[in-house]
This record gives structure tokens, C-alpha cells and sequence, in this order.
């Protein structure tokens, strides 16, 4: 697919089609549509004898500024037109060079240089300019953008408290383009798919182009030197009700796992002072079958060192909550918070699940990925933990011995503690996650 589009001379999409029957012509009012060419005169001032005294401004009329259906791209379902919302599409329409594009209004054409209409032939007005990260993933998609010179050290426990994925000037123009990565699958996830293992196959041919722009490793659909950002997301609460896919596409761990619009943390929250010491990723594996690296995932597990303790969902609708948290110490944020150790009777923060079927879990263990800076507190040293909720489980990962794997886990969940002190005397242990 990436071939196939990023080198078409041209590429037509029937954006109001719902399927292969509806064609790609629509009726419309011409009237509406059509604007035609004007001048208008205003007097000017004369230099000079002889000189005309007026000047002329060339334009269009338009009766009326018709809705385009093709730039809704970004929106929800229901503001979409029914190609844009076809998973399998979305890399259809980031990888050619030139799409003309049909739609019950009108029609459109964009490159690289410009996007125009029927209504706007002279080209659509910009609002704003494209955001850095933007640009980034066009000049990864279009190949134009240089490979580093040096290799780019992981965002990991050997550089124990960075804001950056990687270091040095180059290092922000990668987080730049994994930033782009989260917000194209934050797209992704909103459209849906007629058979659901195709969710790594479907934005396999983006995902290789910025592979290539990033010379990192892929994994699940995320990135090996920037995992402990990417690790960090979260499902939409209106999707939330959707089934469990995490036995049959992806791990747990891959927002693939889950038919839901995902969100990550890192393009939602700004958090300052990172430091990603807490979690060590000793090895990232993905299987996928034949021989795309970027395909379906076959088999996938995570071998981490971090810290590990008991924490306890209480959701906000829970009809036991009263009775579970009664003498819970800091009452004054009692009701805010979802997350608490009950052992100690006292609140830590927030408990996110994946989906609804996980809020009604009592107990979940804890490793936080990164501390950044409170944003919550005036103390300067406050730090808050954003990490991953799991269960254990039993899994088989492939031992030469064959043996089980005993420390095993899958996730349920995010969560954010805003006690500095909940971790510590936690030892740091080795574990799986599947």
C-alpha cells in the first residue's frame, strides 16, 4: 500500500460513497456552486496628467460558501463523510502526492501546494498554519526528511530525568515526529473496520514511512525509543463500552488492543520534568507474521524492571463507595479521586480503566512508567506518578525449558498518583506483560 499510493500520479476518492455501488457523482445546484469572475473598480489618485484615475481589483462572486465535506477529516463519526471514516482509508488519503476528491457538494483537489474547490478555485484561505508536528509527518511521508547522524538514546532510565525523547537538536525534531504518531492514531482509532485484525495492516504503509524517518524499532504499534510515552494512553469515555479485543489483535499494552478512540497522555497533559528512572524496558518484542514488520502482530510481551505495589479502583458510581472508603483520612479530596490504598485508608489519585467491563476491579497492581512535575501542587518537589494498572495473569512466552511464566500481567488501565510517598521502600522487580 505505501508503494502502491505514495507513487500514484493521482488518486480519486468518492468521499460521500458508503460503498463500491454509489458512484461519485452527486446532483447539485449549479447555481450555488459556480462562482464567476468580477472586477471591481475604485477610484484612485492620479500621478500624472494622462494618467487614469482608478484602479481594479479582480475576484469572484459567490452566492453562497457550500459546506466541503471532504476537509472533514479529524472529527468524530458523525461529522465525517463515510470514506473518511474507513480505517483503510486513512493512509488512501495521507500518502498520495494529489487526490481529487468527490462529494455530494462539491468537488476538491489538494497536493502538496494547495487545496481548492469548486466554490474555491483561487485555493481555500488557511486559518492557521499546519502545527509543527504536522509538517514533520509530511516531510516523513514524502521521504524528504534526513535520518539522524548519530544514534538517538531511548528515552529510559539512562537518562534518569529528561523532558525530551531524545537529546540535542535533532532529539526534538524525533519527538516532534512521535508526537505526529500519537496524534495519527488518536485519527486512526475513530474509524472503524470490517474485520478487526486488520487494525496493524490497515496504517502498515504510514507506519513504515515514518519507520524510515524515525530508524527506530516498531512494536505493536508503537515506537521502541520512545515507549515509555507511548505506553501512556487511554480510551475515550464514549467508547469505553466497546468489547475487549487484547485475546485476539494486539497486547494489552498496544492501544490496538481495544476497539476504542484513543488518547495520549503526552499530547493532552503537559508534563514537565519527566523522569522515566522508575521503569526500565529490558526487551520489547513483537512477532508478526510473514515477513512485514509492520503487519499483524502474532505475538507480543514487554520484560520490564520497575516498582511494583497493591493500589485500589473505587469507581465514582460504585454503589458500595461510602462503605469501602469509610475512614479514608483526607476526606477534603475523597470525592475526586478513584484510586486509593485502602490498607492505608488514604487517597492516591486516579484510576482509568480501558473499558467498562475493568471498573468494577477491587485491587490492581501498580508500576508507575514515568514521575513528572505536579501540576496540581505549589511544592516544587511534589512529583506525580503516571503508570500502567494491571492483574496477573498466566502466560506462556515461548522459555526454552517451556516453563510458565509466574510474574506475568496484562493491563487494565492507566493511573496517576499524586502521593510522592505511595512508592516508596518498593524495590524494583522484574516482570512480564502481555
Amino acid at each position: 500500500m505505501n508503494q502502491y499510493y505514495s507513487n500514484s500520479l493521482i488518486n480519486i476518492c468518492a468521499v460521500s460513497s458508503s460503498d463500491g455501488s454509489s458512484g461519485i457523482f452527486w446532483k447539485r445546484d449549479p447555481r450555488i456552486l459556480s462562482p464567476f469572475p468580477m472586477e471591481v473598480r475604485f477610484p484612485g489618485t492620479a500621478q500624472s496628467a494622462g494618467e487614469e484615475n482608478e484602479r481594479t481589483i479582480t475576484g469572484f462572486f459567490r452566492p453562497l460558501l457550500a459546506i466541503d465535506d471532504s476537509d472533514e477529516t479529524d472529527g468524530y463519526m458523525t461529522d465525517r463523510p463515510p470514506l473518511w471514516q474507513r480505517a483503510w482509508v486513512l493512509q488512501e488519503r495521507m500518502l498520495p502526492t494529489r487526490l481529487l476528491m468527490f462529494s455530494n457538494r462539491q468537488m476538491s483537489w489538494l497536493c502538496r501546494c494547495e487545496e481548492a474547490s469548486e466554490m474555491l478555485p483561487e485555493g481555500r484561505p488557511r486559518l492557521k498554519e499546519p502545527s509543527e508536528e504536522k509538517k514533520k509527518l509530511q516531510e516523513a511521508i514524502l521521504g524528504i526528511m534526513g535520518k539522524p547522524t548519530l544514534p538517538l538514546a531511548p528515552l529510559s532510565s539512562a537518562s534518569p530525568t529528561t523532558s525530551s525523547t531524545c537529546s540535542g537538536p535533532h532529539g526534538l525534531e524525533m519527538e516532534k515526529l512521535y508526537n505526529a504518531w500519537y496524534d495519527l492514531v488518536a485519527v486512526y482509532t475513530k474509524c472503524g473496520l470490517t474485520i478487526p485484525g486488520d487494525i496493524f495492516p490497515a496504517i502498515a504503509g504510514l507506519a513504515s514511512r515514518l519507520g524510515s524517518a524515525l530508524d527506530d524499532d516498531y512494536v505493536a504499534g508503537l515506537w521502541k525509543r520512545d515507549l515509555h510515552r507511548g505506553l501512556l494512553w487511554s480510551a475515550v469515555s464514549s467508547t469505553k463500552k466497546l468489547q475487549s479485543l487484547r485475546d485476539n489483535r494486539a497486547p494489552s499494552w498496544s492501544w490496538a488492543s481495544l476497539p476504542a478512540t484513543c488518547a495520549f497522555m503526552v499530547r493532552g497533559i503537559i508534563l514537565n520534568d519527566i523522569d522515566t528512572s522508575p521503569w526500565e524496558i529490558i526487551e520489547a518484542q513483537a512477532v508478526t507474521g510473514g515477513h512485514d514488520r509492520y503487519g499483524e502482530v502474532k505475538s507480543a510481551y514487554l520484560f520490564v524492571k520497575g516498582l511494583l505495589k497493591k493500589a485500589n479502583p473505587v469507581s465514582e458510581e460504585a454503589p458500595d463507595r461510602d462503605e469501602r472508603l469509610e475512614g479514608v483520612t483526607d476526606d477534603k479530596f475523597k470525592h475526586s479521586q478513584s484510586l486509593f490504598d485502602l490498607e492505608a485508608r488514604a487517597g492516591l489519585g486516579h484510576y482509568f480503566s480501558d473499558n467498562e467491563d475493568l471498573e468494577s476491579l477491587t485491587e490492581v497492581w501498580c508500576t508507575p512508567v514515568i514521575s513528572a512535575k505536579s501540576y496540581s501542587s505549589k511544592d516544587e518537589k511534589q512529583r506525580d506518578w503516571h503508570g500502567l494498572a494491571m492483574v496477573p495473569v498466566s502466560a506462556e512466552l515461548g522459555d526454552a525449558d517451556g516453563k510458565r511464566i509466574e510474574k506475568c500481567f496484562k493491563r487494565v488501565g492507566g493511573f496517576t498518583v499524586r502521593r510522592s510517598d505511595f512508592f516508596k521502600g518498593c524495590k524494583k522487580t522484574e516482570f512480564f506483560i502481555v
